[in-house]
This record gives structure tokens, sequence and C-alpha cells, in this order.
């Protein structure tokens, strides 16, 4: 097949596109969707698995195009004059997919690449994860009911909440309760308004 110019920098567009569309935005929604909706999730997971293949076999498709029809002419024709010699760093390299033959059609290179990406693919995603020790907690209640509560009050009432909590001992009581494992009160980092009531019970 013969491209034009035009051609291969629109494929290294389509590269760019993909990847940015389909690869790098989908990570960021990611984070802020993973525990709110697990389906949407999940498919914007197996978005970025098909994604970082595809943008490889473009890339590399732009490359070996590129070499062959820019770089590779305008050497050749550097020399038209009489032979150069070239210093030893400029060397011409040969298709990747030379060890299959001049005669693999492009659709069985374009199924190894893609093959061959999602095997290396598997590693950070499947095989690493499952490499890794799990940890199992053998803490009281770590079987039992965890709920969580918010509070947030007006603006400059944050003393006068902690104060009531303290003085009632709603914690201490809370504690005493049968069945209960824990129960934690929690000022939120950034906000000054905002607590959070953590509590564990057995069931």
């Amino acid at each position: 097949a013969i491209y034009s110019i035009g051609n291969i920098y629109f494929i290294a567009f389509v590269a760019h596109s993909v990847h940015i569309l389909f690869t790098i935005l989908p990570l960021v929604v990611v984070n802020f969707i993973r525990d709110q909706n697990d389906y949407l999730s999940r498919a914007i997971e197996f978005m970025i698995f098909l994604s970082v293949p595809i943008t490889h076999i473009l890339y590399t498709k732009f490359t070996n195009l590129h070499e062959q029809t820019i770089d590779l002419p305008s050497v050749l024709n550097a020399d038209k004059d009489g032979p150069i010699d070239y210093p030893d760093k400029y060397v011409i390299q040969k298709s990747p997919f030379v060890c299959f033959g001049n005669d693999t059609s492009a659709f069985v290179k374009m199924i190894l690449w893609y093959l061959l990406c999602i095997i290396i693919g598997l590693f950070p995603t499947v095989i690493v994860p499952v490499m890794l020790p799990t940890c199992k907690s053998n803490a009281p209640g770590a079987s039992g009911i965890v709920g969580t509560s918010t509070a947030i009050l007006f603006e400059g009432m944050d003393e006068a909440f902690e104060d009531y909590i303290l003085s009632k001992n709603l914690i201490e009581n809370a504690r005493k309760y049968d069945g209960n494992n824990f129960y934690y009160f929690n000022k939120h980092m950034t906000n000054p308004n905002q607590y959070f009531f953590v509590e564990g019970w057995e069931s």
C-alpha cells in the first residue's frame, strides 16, 4: 500500500486522539466514580484495556511508515551527488516483523502486536495483583457491621459541638453497649465544620 505524507501523519493524529479520549480522560473519570458506580467503572476500565494496545499498534504503524516513506528516502537522496561516509551512529533499521517474513499480511501483524500488548498488560492488571499477598484481619468485629454518619455544622459551631460531645461522654457511653466493637469520632482534615462517626457492631 502507498501512503501519502498526510495519511501517515493522520495515523499519528488518530493514535493521539485514541490515547487522550479513551485512555487518559477515562483514567481521570474513573478516579471520581470508582466507589459510586461499579458497572460504569468496569466499562471504563475495559475501554482502557482495549485502547492501550490499539494506541500502540497505531503508533507502531506510524513509526514504520515514517521511517520507510520519510526518513529513509531523505537519507538515500542525500548522497545523490556521491557516496557519503555516514557515521556509525546512523543506522537504517529493518521492520520489527522481519522475522515473520515479508509475506505476512498486515492483519496478522496487527493481531500479533495486539496479543503481545495484551500479554504485557496482564502483568500490572492480573499477574502482579495475584502475586501480592492479601491482608486478613483478625480484629474483633472484622465480620460484623460497620456504620458511618456525617455531621455538618453551621459556620463557627465546631467548638460548641465538640464540647457537647465530650460533656455528655457520648463516645464512652456508646462503647459500653453490648455488641459494640468500636466507636470513633473524627473531624474532617480540611473542613472544620464536618465530623464523622464510625461505629462497628457484632450484629
